[in-house]
């Protein structure tokens, strides 16, 4: 197919000038019209060449800020993390030593309770041997 279309052109191309010449005007004005309409044709690609480019211009600020903001928002969320592991070891110590506080503590209740048993019982005795 591309073979005929070159050999339907070779003709026109090599015509001479004279022929040319004596074309009627309306294939004149047709080939005008023809070309007109193709310039028309070319700036509106070119136009829209130039839009797109500008889309694509701007799509590309788009993701460059939003792949920063990614990154940013990225290495936020491992900074959070990274406290919170710390927050949350340091939270377990601090446990550990409430818990050890709290069963001196209790430990420390016990000994005076038994403590106040033992004085309670003494009294108790004292008492006893008081109203006999």
């Amino acid at each position: 197919m591309m073979e005929e279309d070159d050999e339907s052109e070779v003709p026109v191309q090599s015509m001479p000038k004279k022929e040319l010449k004596e074309e009627p005007r309306s294939m004149g004005a047709t080939a005008n019209l023809e070309m007109a309409q193709l310039k028309k044709e070319v700036r509106n690609l070119r136009c829209e060449n130039d839009t797109i480019r500008r889309e694509l211009e701007s799509s590309r600020e788009r993701l460059s800020a939003s792949t920063t903001a990614y990154h940013n928002l990225q290495g936020h969320l491992r900074s959070l993390v990274d406290k919170y592991t710390a927050d949350q070891g340091q939270n377990e110590v601090e446990l550990q030593q409430l818990d050890h506080q709290a069963k001196d503590i209790i430990e420390r209740i016990q000994t005076v309770a038994g403590r106040l048993e033992e004085d309670n019982a003494l009294l108790v005795e004292k008492l006893r041997e008081a109203i006999k």
